[in-house]
């Protein structure tokens, strides 16, 4: 699903990414892990298109991402979630949801949003604008993102567990189960141990932006 080779990227004369090779396959969850400033979230910015490698490779879903403009099997196969959650404080839940399945070309019905906001607790505060709800409630909302975009073939999630509590850590358990035992390609970073032991089928290692041995 995902591959890269030598993968690199470099600000000014510091490399945060330097010559990482790996591949992240279909039905698989795999762990991205390291300490701060290990070069994480580096990666997944390079994966999700919002950064442009400096050398290396990157392979998305069966195409050659350079950094230049994506197509649209990329855009659309890959979801994404990252450890900001990108949410429109004015809109309401309800909003957020049908907005996000807009762009994806994916538009919702109305007993679908319902669901997926059920499903991430959030059905009370549906109508209420996004900027009213504590950082645990917002990433709940970005997880609806999981439920909504049915035709992603891949995942990134950047401490998809942020802000949430003991049951919200069992949701997100769930949830990206679920994804793997559907054949999505899922690639995971987090600092929480017992989410990585939960659900990596396998791990890569980041030290000072390399690969570890």
């Amino acid at each position: 699903m995902i591959e890269a080779s030598d993968l690199s990227r470099r600000y000014g004369r510091q490399w945060a990414l330097r010559r990482f090779s790996g591949r992240f396959e279909a039905g698989k969850v795999t762990a991205v892990v390291g300490h701060n400033g290990a070069g994480k979230s580096t990666l997944v910015g390079l994966m999700a298109g919002l950064l442009k490698p400096t050398e290396g490779t990157l392979t998305v879903l069966g195409h050659l991402c350079d950094g230049g403009p994506r197509p649209q099997e990329v855009r659309l196969g890959l979801g994404v979630v990252l450890h900001r959650p990108f949410i429109y404080p004015d809109l309401t839940g309800e909003e957020n949801l049908d907005l996000i399945s807009a762009l994806y070309g994916q538009p919702l019905n109305a007993a679908d949003r319902d669901a997926a906001l059920a499903r991430v607790g959030l059905t009370k505060a549906s109508r209420r604008a996004a900027r009213t709800y504590s950082r645990g409630m917002l990433q709940r909302l970005t997880l609806a993102r999981l439920l909504v975009q049915t035709d992603a073939q891949a995942w990134l999630l950047d401490e998809p567990a942020t802000g949430l509590d003991s049951e919200g850590h069992t949701l997100v358990v769930d949830l990206i189960g679920e994804l793997r035992d559907a054949g999505k390609a899922i690639v995971m970073v987090s600092h929480q141990a017992a989410l990585v032991d939960a659900l990596a089928d396998e791990r890569f290692v980041l030290e000072r932006g390399r690969l570890a041995s």
